[in-house]
């Protein structure tokens, strides 16, 4: 889908091996290349279509706003960050849902599509409150 496209080409390989991923969906960062694509393919999935509205590349980070459709016809918007390292790689995604009515909906739905190892992951990464 268009959400993870440049040109045709997925933005996934461009991901630094240490990138982080920080969502509004989840409850803690997402952290390391294989689990942020991991994130990544599993909401790719959960869209029944995605369609950029508008995209920005500078030298140091993308902007995408996307707009998105759910099989219960739920629509929202997706805003996207990507902060670019000065190598280039993308080591920060910041994935923001603009809509609460369906953002409990679509966290359900993560999660479900998420592998149990993921899950576990995602539990151990999360940071302790004080």
């Amino acid at each position: 889908m268009a959400i993870f496209e440049k040109d045709g080409v997925t933005l996934i390989p461009e991901l630094a091996d240490d990138v982080i991923l920080r969502s509004n969906l989840l409850d803690c960062p997402v952290c390391g290349r294989d689990q942020v694509a991991a994130v990544l393919r599993a909401l790719e999935g959960i869209y029944l279509s995605a369609t950029d509205i508008f995209r920005k590349h500078l030298a140091s980070r993308d902007y995408i706003v996307t707009l998105a459709i759910l099989a219960s016809d739920a629509r929202f918007e997706i805003i996207i960050v990507g902060v670019r390292d000065d190598s280039g790689w993308i080591s920060t995604v910041i994935m923001n849902h603009e809509s609460k009515e369906t953002n409990t909906e679509l966290a359900a739905l993560l999660n479900a599509k998420l592998s149990r190892q993921l899950v576990r992951s995602l539990a151990i990464a999360k940071p302790a409150t004080e």
